[in-house]
């Protein structure tokens, strides 16, 4: 389900500081402007070690993401940061549920989560062929969502850094502020029954969960769930950092995703969301380095 090939995907690279690098997405979804794929390379020459940074939602800029692989680049590691399907301008107004990432059906969101973990696994590959030996991923937010699927999918992704991330999503979908036009219209009596109901057919299937060969028999809605995969990650691969105050990632969210990854290293954050990357970029950066080189 999740494991497409990348056999045949060819990546075409333009000089530049980032260099951009653009592919066919190795998953199809018919859309020409989802599936002509494009990401930034900071390649440092001679580099044994590489890095997958997997941004989070956005509709603006990637403007100020350029930071994480920009300063991996600077400490020795070749890193790639790929423009994920459904954001910024790799979408189309043309298709339905084209427009934005998190929106339409269940089997339309498991389809996007497929195609963007097809997209980072494609920049794995493009770092193996740069002559990477390890190569390790760092998401933040949403990206960190991904990140957690590819590392369970893709034996190749050595070590993860999950930065103000979470899983369950029922959490999410009931409690952030990025899910409020979800709940519009809603009881709230209707939303608390539904929300118990898929919790406990959720908790029933992450116990049952063996390997992705299971998925099969997973329900679609569970199928991008970033804590149904946690445990097929041994808890020294991960570092987290969660934000004490997230309305976007709530904490039940956080604590979720960290207590299904076998209680990895974490490091709490005194901010919110959006702070976390303002007041803590560096720390960030310098313990994922750490933590890489460990």
């Amino acid at each position: 389900m999740y494991d497409v090939s990348l056999k045949g995907v060819e990546f075409e690279v333009s000089n530049g500081e980032p260099k951009t690098v653009r592919f066919r997405s190795p998953l199809h979804s018919g859309c020409p402007a989802v599936d002509n794929a494009r990401a930034y390379l900071y390649e440092t020459e001679g580099a044994d070690e590489g890095v997958v940074f997997v941004h989070g939602m956005g509709k603006k800029s990637l403007r100020f993401l350029h930071y994480y692989p920009r300063m991996l680049s600077k400490r020795g590691f070749s890193a790639v940061m790929p423009v994920l399907p459904f954001h910024y301008d790799r979408v189309s107004a043309d298709h339905t549920h084209y427009d934005r990432f998190i929106g339409g059906p269940t089997e339309v969101m498991e389809q996007k989560f497929r195609h963007a973990v097809s997209d980072v696994r494609a920049c794995v590959e493009l770092l193996r062929r740069f002559g990477c030996r390890r190569i390790h991923i760092m998401g933040i937010s949403s990206g960190g969502m991904i990140a957690v699927i590819a590392m369970a999918i893709d034996s190749g992704i050595d070590r993860g850094v999950l930065a103000i991330t979470g899983g369950n999503l029922e959490v999410i979908s009931w409690h952030s502020i990025a899910t409020r036009t979800y709940r519009a219209g809603k009881s709230r009596r209707a939303h608390r029954d539904r929300s118990n109901e898929i919790r406990t057919r959720f908790d029933e299937c992450a116990e049952s969960f063996r390997s992705v060969r299971d998925l099969d028999r997973v329900p679609s809605f569970f199928r991008y769930d970033p804590s149904l995969f946690a445990k097929l990650i041994t808890p020294d691969r991960v570092l987290m950092f969660s934000a004490l105050v997230d309305v976007f990632i709530p904490r039940k969210s956080s604590d979720d995703l960290y207590r299904r990854l076998g209680r990895p290293e974490r490091i709490m954050l005194p901010s919110g969301h959006l702070g976390a990357h303002v007041l803590f970029r560096r720390l960030m950066l310098r313990r994922a380095v750490s933590f890489f080189r460990r």
